[in-house]
């Protein structure tokens, strides 16, 4: 094995080894996408922050959820086909009410801003899925 195989089987072993809930046969579309990033929140190991204010996963993943399905029903985006880039920049962000970003607060007490995290996780989704 050349070592530039060696190194592209070892760049993408952390990929794989960290990201096993996706599961790929599900997600064709960027709906797909966002409905995994939803499902990802669901699944963080500590608290989502918002407004200043701990929630749980589950609980985090609904307001998403919700956030989602009344910006689709707001005459602003009606026909509009969201990405999920848009997704995470437009509504997993920050609260659209304060402005105030919203931040995942680990088991560990560490805190990440939502936004880069969620990123992070779409940019596995796209290795992991539609990479050839």
């Amino acid at each position: 094995m050349s070592k530039y195989t060696l190194l592209l089987v070892f760049s993408l072993f952390p990929i794989q080894l960290f990201s096993n809930t996706y599961d790929c046969s599900k997600i064709k579309s960027e709906e797909d996408q966002i409905d995994a990033l939803i499902q990802a929140v669901s699944e963080i190991k500590g608290t989502f922050i918002r407004n200043g204010e701990e929630h749980n996963a589950v609980d985090a993943a609904k307001h998403l959820r919700t956030k989602l399905e009344n910006a689709k029903k707001s005459p602003l985006s009606w026909g509009q086909k969201w990405t999920a880039a848009q997704f995470i920049d437009q509504l997993g962000t920050k609260s659209s009410v304060s402005g105030i970003p919203y931040e995942i607060k680990w088991n560990d007490g560490k805190k990440t801003p939502s936004g880069p995290w969620l990123h992070g996780e779409l940019k596995k989704i796209k290795t992991l899925c539609f990479s050839s």
